[in-house]
């Protein structure tokens, strides 16, 4: 997979790996085993471009790669994440998705998880 094709799953490793952040501290570049540090970073931007994350960027003279500092998830975040954390209704969303034929974005893993939420509590 290249650095800049949208992983679903690198994704959610993120949001997971930011959770648990306190804001205003010191926070190393978060490592996601088996992706590459350039594709966490793109999907670190992407997460920040949907406003679930927020990071400050450091640029060094000696090393043109920039490096993302993790600060926090937003509530946007934290939202998806709830939703997203259960394997099982993860594994079906995708599965759904994909039986449909269609590509996987944020916001139509967003709309099925709801879905499926709202039918697990006989809401729907």
């Amino acid at each position: 997979m290249t650095k800049d094709t949208f992983d679903a799953d690198l994704m959610r490793k993120i949001l997971e790996a930011y959770a648990p952040l306190a804001p205003g501290q010191s926070h190393e570049p978060i490592d996601v085993e088996g992706y590459e540090r350039e594709q966490i970073v793109y999907h670190e931007r992407l997460l920040s471009d949907r406003e679930f994350i927020i990071y400050k960027q450091r640029a060094y003279i000696a090393d043109p790669t920039t490096t993302l500092i993790p600060q926090r998830l937003t509530y946007a975040g934290h939202e998806f994440l709830a939703q997203a954390r259960d394997d099982t209704l993860w594994k079906k969303a995708k599965d759904l998705i994909a039986e449909k034929g269609l590509g996987i974005t944020i916001e139509l893993l967003k709309a099925v998880l709801t879905a499926l939420t709202m039918q697990e509590m006989g809401l729907s």
